[in-house]
């Protein structure tokens, strides 16, 4: 008789404990899984930038995108401010009519490579924009 008691408590016991650690684990599971979602695609944003910057950024352009949007999805506000200002940026005109460069900001686009869409037709057949891609990159990830 004893075999059949313990058989019979024993799964209800079981399953009584199962269920309240089960509930635990899911939480804990689905919060470390939303956190290091985040980190990848932050990661992974971040790498692509660099990417950007270092390959793409002398034919292609980002003829939206401002400092200011990098802010928060790939770099720090310092890293956007950091690399803004090391940007010239074409600006004017000033008191004599006579255009300058000046510092980039985070309010100003990321600089084109050519001066203006003949010279890079000429250069590179015309090339596309990447503000399609990145955009939809960023925010289906999101």
């Amino acid at each position: 008789m004893e075999p059949t008691f313990i058989c019979s408590i024993f799964p209800s016991f079981f399953f009584f404990f199962l269920n309240d650690y089960k509930i635990l684990k899911k939480e804990i599971y689905v919060f470390a899984i939303k956190t290091l979602k985040i980190m990848n695609v932050t990661n992974s944003l971040r790498r692509g930038y660099q990417v950007y910057k270092e390959v793409c950024a002398s034919c292609h352009s980002l003829q939206y995108v401002c400092y200011r949007h990098l802010v928060g999805y790939v770099l720090t506000e310092k890293e956007a401010k950091r690399d803004a200002a090391a940007a010239l940026i074409e600006d004017g005109p000033d008191d004599q009519g006579e255009l300058y460069l000046r510092p980039g900001t985070l309010m100003d686009v990321l600089p084109p490579p050519y001066k203006n869409d003949m010279v890079a037709k000429s250069a590179n057949n015309g090339l596309k924009d990447f503000k399609l891609f990145c955009c939809n990159l960023i925010f289906s990830e999101i």
